[in-house]
């Protein structure tokens, strides 16, 4: 990420400049102009709290900030990248059947991350990832049963892995039409669904308790409603009560290439494929790529974890979903095992 500047004297700044102070990271925040003017000839005793403002010459004011999620996203909303997973329990939620997998087929290409299904009920509920892409064979493989397994199946090797769904709420910088489409990260497609995810906060204090978000999903075309339908089949009133989320969050210059798009067309050059014009011209497709340099898999914020604790409402237009931590779901408690005196003497002899 390009280096944030660093205040300067007898100099004029507009709204929304963002400087740090002389001494960089001597007080670990950064301050953005919210009234702008002209600095002073000497450097202003910055404030050390998030939200405080300090006055800079006459009339410039500056706002500190910091440069986690929260901050970051309302200075610049287009600049994080937030991904979701949600991971089935195979033991609650049963097969993927027709929900999302696509089955397997015979003699068919298949790219590298491609997940299929198994064409009739898989007793272990997996669904199969392409790790080496290639053709399927010509009769359907006998698939592993466990998570981790593979098969080889024509030149086509599938690896076993929970079904899972990713998606993304449609901060794309990728679209077509105007319409905001797939996001690629780590290598991994995110579809685009139009989703509302709030109450990630933690509160402290006395009173603080782990946050219970919440996620409305659109139901167009009663999509969720088919993935519930499919998932009570196995656990009647489930409604995929227990099913993983992952909340992975990200810059945007950190996406994988794919994610921005192809939409420039460049006149062609010799020995280059390219498309033929009703005029005679022709032209190639040229990858955008990521402009602000090479995808990095690794800058991430701290992935969140939670569990679908319950289905709040449903309706044509769409479900909501209360979440939780691991530390809140109904009947887990916390150690997991008995605790003897052998293993922690000081809790004292109880058992006498």
């Amino acid at each position: 990420m390009t280096a944030i500047a660093k205040w300067a004297a007898n100099t004029a700044y507009s709204v929304g400049d963002i400087r740090v102070s002389v001494e960089a990271g001597s007080t670990g925040l950064s301050y953005k102009c919210t009234t702008a003017g002209t600095s002073g000839g000497t450097e202003p005793d910055w404030p050390e709290k998030v939200g405080q403002t300090v006055l800079d010459g006459t009339t410039l004011i500056w706002t500190a900030f910091s440069s986690t999620y929260d901050e970051l996203i309302s200075v610049n909303p287009t600049a994080i990248i937030e991904l979701f997973e949600l991971e089935l329990d195979t033991t609650l939620h049963g097969n993927a059947r027709t929900a999302g997998w696509s089955p397997w087929a015979a003699n068919q290409d298949k790219r590298y991350g491609k997940e299929v299904r198994s064409t009739s009920t898989h007793a272990s509920g997996l669904v199969f990832r392409s790790i080496i892409p290639g053709t399927t064979g010509s009769s359907e493989p006998s698939w592993p049963a466990s998570v981790g397994g593979t098969v080889v199946d024509g030149t086509v090797t599938w690896k076993a892995v929970k079904p899972t769904y990713y998606f993304h709420n449609g901060a794309s910088s990728n679209t077509i039409n105007g319409n905001f489409v797939d996001i690629k990260f780590a290598g991994q497609v995110y579809q685009q669904m139009p989703i509302q995810a709030e109450g990630f906060e933690y509160r402290g204090g006395a009173k603080g308790s782990l946050p219970r978000p919440t996620m409305r999903v659109s139901n167009l075309f009663n999509t969720i409603t088919a993935i519930l339908n499919e998932v009570n089949i196995t656990t009647a009133g489930n409604d995929l009560a227990g099913a993983k989320l992952t909340r992975i969050r990200t810059l945007e210059r950190f996406i994988d290439a794919e994610s921005f798009g192809t939409d420039t067309f460049l006149e062609n050059e010799d020995g280059v494929d390219s498309f033929a014009m009703e005029n005679d011209d022709n032209f190639q497709r040229e990858e955008l790529g990521n402009p602000y340099g090479e995808p990095d898999p690794s800058q991430r914020f701290p992935d969140e974890i939670y569990f679908v604790d319950r289905k709040v409402n449903e309706n044509k237009e769409l479900v909501e979903f209360e979440l939780c931590s691991a530390l809140d779901l109904a009947g887990i408690r916390l150690p997991k095992r008995q605790c003897l005196p052998v293993d922690f003497p000081g809790i004292g002899a109880f058992h006498a």
